[in-house]
């Protein structure tokens, strides 16, 4: 998500509240093979239905694979990005919806 969030920031997620909507960030788990999943950070793009979004990463500098739209369910969103309460580079932002 470099230019919005850098690594290092640390970043305040709600994890329960109201669904995520177009334009949200929200956090989550890439759940491949059942192993560790890696967590992820992406902006959503569009609902598709009461379990699945469409999200985006916001990386120019990573080509068009960070551009390109990608589904995920519900299940695998652990939370909605509400602010970054830390950075070493940069105040604070909050993004409060």
């Amino acid at each position: 998500m470099v230019p919005t969030y850098l690594p290092g920031d640390r970043l305040l997620v709600r994890r329960h509240g109201r669904l995520p909507r177009a334009g949200d960030v929200v956090v989550c788990t890439d759940d491949v093979d059942g192993g560790a999943a890696p967590i992820t950070i992406h902006r959503v793009v569009s609902v598709v239905d009461r379990d699945h979004l469409m999200v985006v990463g916001d990386n120019p500098s990573l080509g068009s694979t960070s551009r390109h739209e990608r589904q995920v369910t519900r299940s695998q969103v652990l939370g909605r990005v509400v602010a970054r309460v830390s950075s070493a580079e940069r105040p604070p932002r909050r993004d409060y919806r």
